[in-house]
């Protein structure tokens, strides 16, 4: 008597591209392509070791499996609210694009989403980018969910993973410029 395997019957084909899906705030979604990511980690607010002088968005160094990398804020990074400070812990995702990993923290890590390309607008100057970074966004996904149409900000992940320290306090001093012309400090 054979046996078949459940498995053997069962072919699922996904389309398009996989992306790892991050919360960045109450509304806004970001991707990352899930080929640049090496894991996804929870990680304890301790955990960081603080660094003095750098922007906000700079949570810290972190040491994970023999390595020492920075850890950012993405959403502060992007220009969007920083992360809540009463969270105990980060879901923290570990990008792997360029020579050094990068930890980069969020609100959620919402699962792995498909985009075929021409779901992708890389013309983002189209839309309403409010106070995005738009040297960190590859484009504008869109896809059609539960009968509802979801938009995500498809993150340039190798620019991400190149970004310097003169980027960070580059971006830092533009926020400042903009906070002191609207009588914020």
């Amino acid at each position: 008597m054979a046996t078949i395997e459940l498995a053997d019957l069962i072919t699922v084909t996904a389309v398009g591209d996989p992306y790892l899906c991050l919360q960045l705030n109450q509304s806004i979604k970001g991707l990352l392509p899930l080929d640049q990511v090496q894991e996804v980690l929870t990680i304890k607010t301790e955990r960081f070791t603080l660094l003095p002088n750098m922007p906000s968005c700079v949570l810290g160094l972190l040491g994970h499996r023999s390595r020492t990398f920075y850890a950012v804020d993405l959403g502060e990074l992007l220009g969007l609210s920083q992360l809540e400070n009463s969270m105990a812990e980060y879901p923290l995702v570990i990008l792997q694009a360029g020579n050094a990993p990068m930890g980069l923290a969020v609100s959620q890590v919402a699962g792995v989403v498909r985009l075929l390309p021409e779901q992708i607008d890389r013309q983002i100057e189209k839309y309403r980018l409010n106070n995005l970074r738009s040297k960190y966004l590859a484009g504008y996904g869109q896809q059609e969910t539960s009968g509802q149409l979801q938009g995500y900000w498809l993150i340039k992940a190798e620019v991400l993973a190149q970004i310097t320290n003169a980027d960070l306090e580059a971006d830092h001093a533009a926020d400042w410029q903009v906070n002191a012309a609207q009588g914020f400090r």
